[in-house]
């Protein structure tokens, strides 16, 4: 009999699934009802099938703690779009006569940024622990994109 999935897996139990008729049905029920208020999360939300039971905010401030160095933050603030620029661009690339040389450069000159900063902050990344931590950098450095503009919007 397969374990059972716990809260501290990060994962909701409904998306640990074996393959007995039973348990595909219960995960597909709770994929199909709303949840019923107690199993409703402290945000409201229902569980990620990626980001488990956490908050983004959760998420992000767990991030935040490993990310304390300045130097570290602007390595993240710089590699960080230079690698999510890259990845759209790698798919055009084909299409387009040495482009892929631009799209490679940007990918490995932001991986590089985030290395260096982690060698400034003395700590390894977050996702050689759990590889969810690579989608967590975009929305930490989304929320922090986002918070730089609306003071710019304030002070004006």
């Amino acid at each position: 009999m397969p374990r059972k999935a716990s809260v501290n897996d990060g994962i909701s139990p409904r998306f640990r699934a074996n393959t007995s008729g039973k348990r595909i049905l219960v995960i597909y029920k709770s994929l199909t009802t709303p949840p019923h208020d107690h199993e409703l999360k402290s945000d409201s939300m229902p569980s990620h099938p990626i980001f488990g039971d956490r908050s983004t905010d959760e998420w992000i401030a767990r991030y935040e703690e490993s990310h304390k160095d300045p130097v570290n933050r602007v390595f993240h603030t710089f590699g960080i779009p230079m690698i999510a620029l890259s990845i759209p661009l790698l798919l055009i690339a084909p299409f387009m006569r040495g482009f892929w040389k631009i799209a490679v450069g940007l990918f490995l000159t932001g991986w590089v940024f985030q290395f260096v900063g982690h060698a400034f902050e003395g700590r390894p990344p977050e996702f050689f622990k759990d590889w969810r931590f690579l989608f967590v950098g975009l929305r930490w450095w989304l929320k922090n994109a986002l918070s730089r503009v609306q003071q710019r919007q304030i002070r004006q």
